[in-house]
């Protein structure tokens, strides 16, 4: 379906939020699926009468359609726009759709290749943070009861996109936090080799709930992680806390 909506040539400002209020869909330019009215030239309404205040309009091929919140909290093309560690210092902006390809391409390094059901969670893991925002790291962990709250409405959010539940069995779901922890601390490091001292906590508190996470890892992966982030710490030139 294509989505298209009318310019103003002329209308007072309340026309204009009437006619924003307006949505005409049609399967193509020339044949309207509904809303027509009097002055209609060949399908094309003319006036828009005491809906858009009797202003004079005409259909325009360079559109912008009228928007409501619930379009863009439902689209999940912007839940990969949304801002990480936007209560924090730091020199790099990294968005969720930058964080979760990263945490995908962590899950191939360490565990090869990602089964279907792996990268769909991955995928949607944070989408509806869109709705939330991206609570800072660690206020889910140390809140248990905000942690469901959050985890609550995020479900939502991702399923009034259409997105997949995302449930996962637990040892594939600890190796997925595992790679998102390890994502952030990755993160963290290339902040202090650009200067950030600032990023200090978050290398720290990272490290710790790598470590903490690992313990619940049978002995292979458990080697296979630390491998990883012990190469990931030496090849950013930082000193191994």
């Amino acid at each position: 379906m294509k989505v298209i909506t009318l310019t103003l040539l002329s209308a007072s400002a309340p026309s204009l939020l009437r006619l924003g209020r307006l949505r005409l869909q049609c399967a193509n330019l020339g044949v309207w699926q509904y809303y027509t009215s009097p002055g209609a030239d060949n399908g094309f309404p003319r006036d828009c009468g005491s809906e858009v205040g009797g202003a004079y309009v005409r259909v325009s091929r360079a559109i912008i359609v009228a928007i409501s919140r619930r379009d863009v909290l439902t689209n999940p093309r912007f839940s990969g726009s949304v801002l990480r560690y936007h209560t924090w210092p730091t020199i790099q902006r990294q968005t969720v759709g930058e964080h979760t390809w990263n945490v995908m391409r962590i899950w191939f390094q360490i565990w090869g290749s990602l089964p279907e059901n792996v990268s769909t969670f991955i995928l949607w893991h944070d989408a509806g943070e869109l709705v939330t925002g991206d609570p800072p790291f660690p206020i889910k962990a140390k809140n248990p009861e905000l942690k469901a709250i959050y985890d609550d409405l995020e479900a939502e959010a991702v399923h009034a996109m259409r997105g997949p539940s995302g449930v996962l069995l637990p040892f594939d779901k600890l190796r997925a936090k595992c790679c998102d922890i390890v994502e952030m601390y990755k993160f963290g490091l290339v902040e202090l080799n650009l200067g950030n001292r600032f990023a200090w906590p978050i290398v720290t508190d990272t490290y710790e709930e790598i470590k903490a996470l690992s313990a619940k890892l049978p002995a292979e992966d458990y080697v296979k992680l630390h491998r990883y982030v012990e190469v990931v710490t030496a090849a950013l030139f930082v000193e191994r806390i």
